[in-house]
């Protein structure tokens, strides 16, 4: 008997479901073969991974390289508070203009003054008798970045500014950088690479084995270790006799640093 006789005795859902378990058979037996041609294309080597992580003799530089700032970053602003949004706004806004008209008169290009945070918070105090927080005013905060190109102003600069804020002036940072960094970059650059190759050709040496080129080579780093300051330039209250002494600043070195990690080939 044939699977055809089979079939035509069979009427109604069973012989959909024998139409079905035969289809599901043939799907099964096709997988099956294109496993077994998978697995013979990689006995004959047809898919090869190589992880190279392992390989050689890798090694890491670090090139440190000393420049003198040339620009510094000034973060100041004001802080003011009130019993309405608009009250504390208002006298914010005010010496806030006082405090970027200080910096424009001192050089300092508006190209160069850009805000960086602004914020309106409300201000909360405790009732003892209703055992609850109550909001009793707002606090505003305006805060600029400023970039100073002569360094020697600089103390002029932070004095005007917070004298032309006057109690409402906040100074939240100083640091120091350099305006173009890419020679002080290629200099590090050559330094670490250097290093590294020092230390690959010595194990290569210890191991009593040839060293190779490179294959592989990656840089981190680049940014120059900034000095900030912002404890010794926080600035908050008013001065006695409206006069205060002369800001000491000083810009010190800064350092570039670029790290690079070397892979050498064994030959």
């Amino acid at each position: 008997m044939t699977f055809t006789h089979i079939f035509q005795g069979i009427r109604g859902p069973a012989a959909l479901m024998l139409v079905l378990l035969a289809i599901a058979v043939i799907a099964t037996a096709a997988c099956a073969a294109n496993e077994d041609d998978a697995e013979s294309d990689d006995d004959n080597g047809a898919t090869v991974i190589l992880d190279r992580s392992t390989d050689g003799i890798w090694v890491t530089g670090a090139g440190r390289v000393s420049v003198t700032p040339d620009i510094a970053t000034l973060r100041i602003g004001v802080e003011t508070s009130g019993e309405t949004v608009g009250a504390a706004m208002s006298e914010a806004a005010s010496s806030m203009h006082a405090v970027v008209d200080s910096l424009t008169a001192s050089g300092i290009s508006e190209d160069d003054i850009q805000t960086l945070t602004f914020n309106v918070s409300t201000q909360y105090e405790w009732n003892d008798t209703l055992r609850r927080s109550e909001m009793v005013g707002f606090t505003v905060t305006n805060t600029v970045r400023a970039t100073v190109r002569a360094l020697d102003t600089i103390a002029d600069v932070i004095d005007g500014a917070v004298n032309a804020g006057g109690d409402n002036a906040r100074v939240d940072g100083l640091s120091f950088d350099i305006d173009d960094r890419i020679e002080a970059e290629r200099e590090a650059r050559e330094l670490a690479m250097h290093i590294a190759l020092s230390h690959a050709t010595q194990l290569a040496s210890l191991a009593e084995v040839e060293l190779g080129e490179p294959f592989y080579v990656s840089e981190s780093g680049a940014a120059p270790l900034s000095q900030d300051t912002p404890e010794m330039m926080r600035t908050t209250s008013a001065f006695a006799d409206d006069e205060m002494a002369s800001t000491p600043i000083l810009a010190g070195e800064n350092e570039v640093v670029i790290h690079v990690r070397v892979g050498y080939a064994i030959v």
